[in-house]
């Protein structure tokens, strides 16, 4: 997908991104990494810290719960692209002087 358009193409084409300056964009997009997550690969667990925030350019995410004692998995959603995930628990983890640029997921193989 990136060899295709690049990640400035991607994020301007977003409203997530729409009040960003061009500057700002452009900083974000050369810090961005790509990264391929097939389908059912867990992507973040809840309780571990996150080092960036990710974003979903294509496909779908299951959001799910699940408690090990019972063997109860419970869907709390699906996240379809594009959608920003993980910003409230990555800033959570990070100190405010420090920051960490802006990633992205892709999910192959599904949606």
């Amino acid at each position: 997908m990136l060899a295709d358009m690049g990640v400035y193409a991607l994020l301007r084409q977003s409203d997530l991104f729409e009040s960003f300056s061009d500057q700002d964009l452009k900083r974000h997009a050369a810090a961005c990494q790509e990264r391929i997550a097939e389908a059912g690969q867990v992507v973040a667990r809840v309780g571990l810290p996150l080092e960036s925030v990710l974003y979903l350019a294509e496909g779908m995410l299951v959001v799910y719960r699940r408690n090990k004692a019972s063997g109860v998995t419970l869907l709390l959603g699906l996240l379809e692209a594009p959608s920003i995930f993980g910003d409230a628990e990555w800033a959570a983890n990070v100190d405010s002087a420090v920051r960490t640029p802006l990633a992205f997921d892709h999910q192959k193989g599904t949606g």
